[in-house]
């Protein structure tokens, strides 16, 4: 980093080389429009605004990259409002049909960001399960392919989840079961807390129109997601600013609920 630093009029600021680097990291990791926010914060704090064109910004590379890296930032804020859209339509679609439905981590947890726009979208994740379900999961899993597959192209069937093509620019990930774990006596405590929660995920709807979990909802679910990530492919800087954001809305008995369980 020493090395890809130049002094500007007393200043140290990144040249163009250490930017690129920043942003296709940021974007890699799910944090673009975040990692702009905080730079821009960083220089209205630091300098001035003639210092910061005079140096910072004085490279033509580096002004291409910043102008990139704002419009992709807008690009992100009206995906975010597609996926919305998007999300309180479906919402309606499944509970004509019968459906009770709930968005998982994306769209969900925009809301608990200090600016909602800035959170990347990715695809869409829902679970859908019967209104009439008796929390019998291998029925609700057989009965909720049998309705997507009557009206959408489905592929990719495993034990929790499939994809759907249900939008033409959404990706569609519709989960039987919000999540798993290798471990059968675990994956059957986890079952059976998400039987429990169950209702009060598919009734906790926001003023954007579709359901969402409850923070002591997630502060479980995420946790199980994160360890799937963690020994399966990933973890992206993106699912840990998630979950730092629910444990910074939850209460000290939403956090005591989730370590007992």
């Amino acid at each position: 980093v020493r090395a890809a630093v130049s002094k500007v009029e007393g200043k140290v600021l990144p040249d163009s080389v250490l930017w690129k680097g920043v942003f296709n990291l940021s974007v890699n990791q799910g944090v673009a429009g975040l990692a702009k926010k905080g730079l821009q914060n960083i220089f209205d704090q630091a300098y001035d605004s003639n210092a910061l064109c005079l140096s910072s910004l004085a490279d033509p590379e580096t002004r291409k990259l910043m102008l990139k890296w704002g419009f992709k930032t807008v690009s992100y804020e009206r995906i975010s409002e597609s996926h919305n859209q998007a999300a309180a339509q479906l919402r309606d679609i499944l509970d004509k049909e019968g459906f009770d439905s709930c968005i998982l981590k994306g769209q969900s947890l925009a809301f608990l960001y200090e600016h909602p726009e800035m959170r990347q979208p990715g695809d869409m994740d829902i679970w859908v399960r019967p209104k009439d379900s008796k929390g019998d999961f291998a029925e609700d899993r057989r009965r909720v392919l049998e309705l997507f597959r009557s009206k959408w192209k489905v592929s990719k069937p495993t034990y929790h989840h499939c994809q759907a093509k249900v939008f033409k620019d959404i990706p569609v990930e519709v989960h039987y079961l919000p999540a798993w774990l290798y471990n059968p006596i675990a994956n059957r405590k986890l079952l059976r807390f998400f039987r429990e929660q169950a209702p009060e995920q598919f009734s906790n709807t926001n003023e954007l129109g579709f359901n969402v979990p409850t923070i002591r909802f997630n502060l479980i679910f995420l946790l199980v997601h994160l360890s799937k990530h963690a020994l399966e492919s990933n973890v992206q800087v993106k699912q840990l600013v998630d979950y730092a954001n629910v444990l910074k809305n939850s209460t000290e008995e939403d956090r005591k609920g989730a370590f007992r369980f």
